[in-house]
Formats: structure tokens, sequence, C-alpha cells
């Protein structure tokens, strides 16, 4: 996902969940196939900080996600917490999240 509304969309309509280093929201997509947008704010830190988060967050939903079946749409958060976590923590905690929201 690249555009804000379908962000905004999926924020809005959709259930999230939070774990230690990132929060998820999911929406039942009409477009078909399993979608993914990735952001970080900018208060946890400098561009270099950020990018290396949605680095990790990209790695584990590579990961993680093609096991789904149906059609969604996902927006993973990330935090602070996800420099420093362990990166099978952050998997554990993406699998948990996924679980309960779909």
């Amino acid at each position: 996902m690249k555009k804000r509304r379908e962000f905004l969309a999926v924020r809005d309509k959709g259930n999230s969940a939070a774990g230690a280093g990132i929060v998820l929201q999911v929406l039942k997509s009409q477009n078909g196939g399993v979608r993914v947008g990735y952001t970080v704010t900018a208060k946890v830190g400098n561009a270099v900080e950020r990018n290396r988060i949605k680095r990790r967050m990209r790695a584990a939903a590579r990961e993680i996600l093609p096991s789904i079946a149906g059609n969604y749409d996902f927006v993973l958060i990330g935090r602070r917490a996800a420099l420093e976590l362990p990166f099978a923590k952050l998997l554990n905690d993406l699998q948990k999240l996924v679980k309960r929201l779909v």
C-alpha cells in the first residue's frame, strides 16, 4: 500500500492490536490478495532508526504473511522497541497479532 487514504481506511474501518515492537492493523480487503503498508512516526527516532525498523518489519512480514489465505490489508506501525528486540521475538509477536486479528 502506498496511498494515505488506504492507510486511513485500514485505521478507521479495521481492527488493531499492539505488541512489544509492532502495532498491527487489519482490514478485510475488496481488492484481492494480501497488501501490506509500513509506517514509523518521526517520534520514534531519526531517519536511520526509522528505516532500520521498517526493514525489520518488512523481513518479518515476508516470513509470516504469505501463509495468510484471504484478502487482507495489513498496516504495520513500528515502535521504538523494534530496534532492540531479537528478530525471533519480533516474528513471534507478529504471528500472535495476525492470529488474533485474522
